[in-house]
């Protein structure tokens, strides 16, 4: 997707075997940079995830990043996808992201300021510490924080909560209660396996069409509503 530090960057593309036309995707950010010859795209959490995602009716993707130019390589991304993705089965106008434990910090101040990709349609942290230069109303996020993490976190979580109330911002807080620090990797338990399945719905909902109502609008419900 782009050239840096002297190596070409590439994404990982999951898509369901019976794929018709581009999908909505989850793009599960890299956010501390490789160090060579690890690649966090290697990583289980991020192998795996991007196939959950496929499997689930929707496109998985996983990404190089350079380390020195974290934000360059998101950006990057973001652009790559908007502007060839249909090529590759992506709709890279209905994007969603994750970030996990220390790609949060990086990922979060890419998306939560001015001029962060409008094609970015759900952002999901799990179990990090998110930096918010700018609450954003049109960005829907899920924050998950395992209860392993709460003593290190709790602080910076209600101070950021309390932004969330003051600025009417679409965010979700999740205490993922008795699971541990990267629990999508190591928790084999239900607890673990229910928080992954509200996560795949909380994309779907922002991604993929909402119903539309057979009946005609009500004027009377809008001045209710009003």
């Amino acid at each position: 997707y782009m050239q840096s530090g002297g190596r070409e960057l590439k994404l990982d593309i999951a898509l369901p075997p019976d794929a018709k036309g581009p999908l909505p995707a989850v793009v599960f950010l890299n956010g501390i940079g490789d160090r060579l010859p690890d690649r966090v795209k290697e990583w289980g959490i991020y192998s795996s995830w991007p196939k959950l995602i496929a499997a689930s009716g929707m496109a998985g993707v996983s990404m190089d990043c350079d380390g020195a130019h974290i934000q360059e390589s998101l950006a990057g991304v973001f652009a790559f996808l908007e502007r060839e993705g249909a090529r590759h089965g992506v709709d890279g106008t209905r994007l969603g992201v994750y970030a996990a434990s220390a790609n949060v910090s990086e990922s979060s101040r890419f998306l939560l300021r001015e001029g962060a990709p409008a094609n970015v349609k759900a952002a999901v942290f799990y179990y990090g510490s998110p930096d918010a230069p700018r609450l954003r109303r049109e960005l829907p996020v899920l924050c998950v924080t395992a209860e392993s993490d709460l003593e290190r976190v709790r602080d910076s979580i209600r101070a950021l909560s309390s932004r969330v109330l003051d600025e009417g911002a679409p965010w979700t807080f999740e205490l993922a209660t008795a699971l541990p620090h990267a629990f999508d990797a190591f928790a084999d338990n239900d607890a673990s396996r229910a928080t992954i399945q509200r996560t795949i719905a909380f994309w779907k909902s922002h991604l993929e069409p909402l119903p539309q109502p057979s009946w005609q609008p009500s004027p009377e419900r809008a001045i209710l509503a009003a």
